[in-house]
């Protein structure tokens, strides 16, 4: 990871609004020259179909313009959900204290819905 590393950390349930919110802070990284985003899901309990396909299209978005977006404390019932479609192999899951001391640089944060 040669770029800056940005930090989205959204928080409750990803579901079609914050999936747009989402996509819409990765566009806004990316159109200020920020191309590798380390989501940090901490306060995240659930996400939808909607949050799923987020998760693509930003990864997608980030792959296009030469970047990557990394996952990193995914909670439980989040992570079997992405082990159950499989979408765990597409994203890279550090170690969650390799990213320890970037946390405080947070771009994004939602409110807890869950």
């Amino acid at each position: 990871m040669a770029a800056p590393l940005k930090i989205i950390k959204p928080a409750g349930r990803i579901d079609s609004v914050k999936a747009n919110e989402l996509c819409n802070q990765v566009s806004a990284l990316l159109a200020t020259g920020n191309n590798q985003v380390l989501l940090d899901m901490t306060d995240v309990c659930s996400i939808d179909s909607s949050g799923l396909s987020a998760l693509i299209i930003a990864l997608k978005m980030l792959r296009t313009a030469g970047g990557n977006l990394y996952l990193c404390s995914i909670a439980a019932p989040v992570r079997d959900l992405l082990n159950l479609t499989r979408m765990d192999r597409l994203f890279e899951q550090p170690q969650d204290s390799q990213f320890e001391h970037d946390r405080q640089d947070t771009k994004y944060s939602g409110l807890k819905s869950c």
